[in-house]
């Protein structure tokens, strides 16, 4: 029967190709010195590089799978799993859950299978492409959140690898430090940290209070690409953030990510803009000028890397799409098939638009223009 430990902290760690990665980010997670234990759920999304593999072999060689008090191994139709204590590390615990077919691609829930190491009073993440450098981390956090309670999220500074590269490139945050952060003591100013930019939170680093958010996760409805803002926009709004100017860890940039593959980096920007102005609207904050700039841009740039921009660009303009936006029937009926004329006479449509950077976000347009 297995043995039942109450852990302090979990760590998600979900991840998808990253066989090359996964190695440091699991060396990461054993080499942590803690006072508690831990427990750390790694998710293959059933890769295809081999990942399962090298995430097999890593648990075999490192952890106590002959324990029968502790260790699990166990096989459905839908994942291969294991579950063991760390031969030396007595406070660290895996578990791997190598999934038989991709959730993703089916818009599938993976938390239903780790429910039974749920109930943790922190939670950590660090997604399998990245990795941790400092073997204190959850310790150094975990002694800070015990000792303020009125705190929800506690973060650091990591470094940005280029992994094509090889080579570090900057640290994530240049801007944001214990001024920018600590020195908020208010949601609303929490919030507009965060959707300016000010405040930007590696989700390597971070570790949360999950109890606080519960209620705001069970109410919220809307899903958007990125997972990690979300939750620190919902967690602004139930407690204060602490900054570590320690670095933590690291944060690799590869062309397998969303944010970074110029096939989805577009859609990836214009969905995070989305988000912005859903929680803005959500918890009743004025909408900032640069956000919806920032906005319309990324929506006008969706429609010009388009090959036909008809369907979009309706669809866009139309239905009272964006701030006011909105084409008259002299407008529409002017359209030529995969004319861009066409997106920069919608443009001098919008309505209650920004008037001042008019002039500036038409020059940005025409330049893109003639850069196709």
């Amino acid at each position: 029967m297995m043995k039942s430990i109450k852990f302090f902290v979990r760590v998600n760690c979900l991840t998808y190709n990253h066989a090359p990665y996964i190695v440091d980010a699991m060396n990461g997670f054993t080499m942590q010195q803690t006072s508690f234990p831990f427990v750390c759920i790694i998710v293959d999304d059933a890769s295809t590089d081999g990942e399962p593999e090298v995430v097999t072999s890593y648990m075999r060689d490192n952890f106590d799978l002959a324990d029968k008090t502790i260790a699990i191994e166990e096989e459905t139709d839908d994942y291969r799993l294991m579950y063991a204590r760390h031969n030396s590390n007595q406070n660290c615990y895996f578990v791997a859950i190598l999934l038989k077919y991709n959730h993703y691609s089916i818009n599938k829930p993976k938390h239903p299978y780790y429910l039974r190491w749920v109930g943790e009073k922190y939670l950590a993440i660090c997604e399998g492409d990245d990795y941790w450098i400092d073997p204190l981390k959850l310790q150094k956090q975990v002694n800070f959140m015990e000792s303020h309670p009125d705190y929800s999220l506690c973060f650091s500074n990591v470094y940005r690898k280029d992994s094509d590269l090889g080579k570090y490139v900057r640290p994530f945050n240049q801007t944001c430090n214990n001024e920018v952060v600590n020195g908020i003591d208010n949601s609303k100013d929490l919030f507009y940290a965060l959707i300016n930019r000010d405040c930007r939170v590696p989700t390597l680093t971070a570790l949360y209070r999950p109890s606080v958010v519960e209620q705001l996760q069970k109410e919220e409805t809307q899903t958007f690409m990125m997972g990690d803002t979300p939750l620190w926009i919902r967690l602004s709004q139930c407690g204060k953030f602490k900054y570590f100017e320690d670095v933590f860890g690291v944060y690799c940039i590869h062309q397998g990510s969303a944010t970074h593959n110029p096939k989805t980096r577009l859609g990836f920007t214009l969905n995070a803009k989305s988000m912005c102005v859903y929680y803005c609207n959500k918890y009743n904050y004025d909408v900032p000028r640069k956000l919806k700039d920032e906005y319309n841009r990324a929506y006008l740039q969706m429609v010009l890397n388009f090959e036909d921009p008809k369907p979009f660009a309706i669809q866009a303009i139309f239905p009272n799409a964006i701030f006011g936006w909105a084409v008259d029937k002299e407008g529409q009926l002017k359209y030529k098939k995969k004319s861009q004329l066409f997106i920069i006479k919608a443009f001098f449509y919008i309505e209650n638009f920004i008037y001042e950077n008019k002039i500036r976000l038409s020059l940005w347009l025409n330049n893109i223009i003639k850069r196709k």
